[in-house]
Order: C-alpha cells, then sequence, then structure tokens
C-alpha cells in the first residue's frame, strides 16, 4: 500500500478510498485517525483517511484480519461518512486535489 505524506505536517499520512465501508471499518478500528470527504476523479466522492502512518498500516490490517468491530462503532462511522459525503455532494463536485 502506498502512502502519501501530507506536505503540512511531515508525521501524517493519508490514504485516498472510493468506497465508504471499508473508511468507515478502518476509522472505526482507530479512531484517531481522520475521514475526511472529497471529490474523486470519477465524478463521486472518496474519502481521504489520514493520520499516522504506522495507525493506518494497523487499522488496514486489522480490517484485512477480519477483525471485529463494535456494532455501534461500525454505524456511527458510516454516518459520519454520509454527512461529509452529503456536504460535498451539497457543495458541488468541484476539482480533486491531487
Amino acid at each position: 500500500m502506498k502512502m502519501k505524506t501530507i506536505e503540512q505536517q511531515p508525521h501524517l499520512h493519508s490514504v485516498f478510498l472510493e468506497d465508504p465501508l471499508p473508511a468507515a471499518a478502518v476509522i472505526s478500528y482507530d479512531p484517531i485517525l481522520t475521514a475526511t470527504a472529497e471529490p474523486s476523479y470519477n465524478q463521486r466522492v472518496g474519502f481521504r483517511i489520514e493520520g499516522d502512518e504506522d495507525r493506518i498500516r494497523s487499522a488496514f490490517q486489522a480490517l484485512s484480519e477480519d477483525r471485529p468491530i463494535g456494532a455501534r462503532t461500525l454505524i456511527d462511522a458510516i454516518k459520519k461518512l454520509r454527512t461529509e459525503m452529503f456536504r460535498v455532494k451539497a457543495a458541488g463536485l468541484g476539482v480533486p486535489r491531487g
């Protein structure tokens, strides 16, 4: 998995996902990680997961190992991402950032 360093804060990394369910699962495994909705190149909304590289890797590892997530935790994460998604759609998809 290739991580892109965020220029403003060198200790942070980001991963862009177009599917909201894995994004919700990842932020459910580690609530320190943040997910922000933004336009993707195919005129849909995707989610940028940002945080420490080790935390991101650990959350994706937990996802790949199919570790359990609390149902309420996952539902709250999905609701948060849906709210973000509708915020981006209401503002117009605009131009995706690189």
